[in-house]
């Protein structure tokens, strides 16, 4: 999941993320915050991973960064090189 300013506060996000959880999927986060946008080569502000994306059947809120395998910034962390790495460790904890 590549998170954005805005990303995790989007329903379809929120209801794909869940959805993926059920089927036992891995799920890792991704900020892309600090690639400049191509057109007005600025950046955009971190986006918010203790974001609720959906409940539990208590009704108890599922925040993303408690749920995820693990939270990554593309630019700091050099995502190009480590992102399969990334991919791996998570896919590794749900033995898949």
């Amino acid at each position: 999941m590549l998170i954005g300013s805005e990303t995790l506060n989007r329903p379809y996000v929120q209801y794909e993320i869940c959805k993926s959880i059920q089927r036992g999927n891995a799920v890792i986060g991704v900020h892309i915050n600090e690639i400049k946008d191509m057109r007005t080569l600025m950046t955009a502000p971190k986006g918010n991973t203790h974001t609720v994306i959906g409940y539990y059947d208590d009704k108890s809120p599922a925040y993303f960064d408690s749920i995820c395998d693990g939270i990554y910034d593309y630019i700091t962390q050099n995502g190009y090189a480590n992102m399969g790495t990334w991919i791996e460790s998570a896919i590794k904890k749900h033995n898949k």
